[in-house]
C-alpha cells in the first residue's frame, strides 16, 4: 500500500510542478536574471512579470562609476537591437510576443547612466575644473563624508577662480 500511495504522490508533485512551471512561464512569476556579452561587457539584468527591473541593469559594476555608465550605455543599445531583430523576425507564439514586448518597453523606456568629465571653455583654471570633476564622479562612487568634503573643497576652489 506504501508503494501505491508514494506513486501517486510522485505523479501529483510532477503534475503539480509542470502546471507551476507553465504557469511561471507565462506570467513571468519568476524573478529571473540574464548576463549577456554586448559592447564589451558584461550586462546583468533582471526581469519579473516580462518587465525590466531598470535598477538591475549592471548593478554588479556600481564600484566603478564610469564603467557603470559605460555598461548602462551599452545596455540601451542592447535592448534596442534585441527589439529591432526581434521585430524584423517575427515568430509565432506567446513567448516571442511577451520577449519582444519586454525588450521593446525597455528600449523606450530604460535611462542609462552617463557620467562624464568635462571641462568647461571658459577662462577658469583647467587643472582646478579638473579636480572638482573628478572629486564629483568620487563622490558619486563612493558616497561618504570625506569625499562630499573634498567635492565641495574643489569645486569652490573651481568656482572661485574662474
Amino acid at each position: 500500500m506504501d508503494l501505491l500511495i508514494l506513486s501517486v504522490s510522485s505523479l501529483l508533485q510532477l503534475y503539480t510542478d509542470s502546471v507551476h512551471d507553465h504557469f511561471s512561464d507565462i506570467y513571468g512569476a519568476d524573478m529571473k536574471t540574464k548576463t549577456v556579452q554586448y559592447q564589451g561587457h558584461n550586462i546583468s539584468y533582471s526581469y519579473h512579470l516580462w518587465k525590466l527591473k531598470p535598477k538591475s541593469v549592471c548593478a554588479n559594476k556600481k564600484q566603478d562609476y564610469t564603467n557603470y555608465s559605460s555598461c548602462t550605455v551599452s545596455a540601451k543599445s542592447f535592448f534596442n537591437d534585441v527589439c529591432q531583430h526581434l521585430e524584423r523576425n517575427p515568430e509565432k507564439g506567446w513567448r516571442y510576443v511577451k520577449t519582444k514586448n519586454m525588450y521593446c518597453n525597455a528600449s523606450l523606456n530604460y535611462k542609462p547612466v552617463i557620467a562624464q568629465v568635462s571641462f568647461s571653455s571658459g577662462q577658469g583654471n583647467r587643472e582646478l575644473e579638473k579636480a572638482c570633476s573628478t572629486a564629483i564622479l568620487r563622490y558619486m562612487q563612493f558616497n561618504n563624508a570625506k569625499n562630499k568634503q573634498e567635492r565641495d573643497i574643489a569645486c569652490a576652489k573651481a568656482s572661485t577662480n574662474r
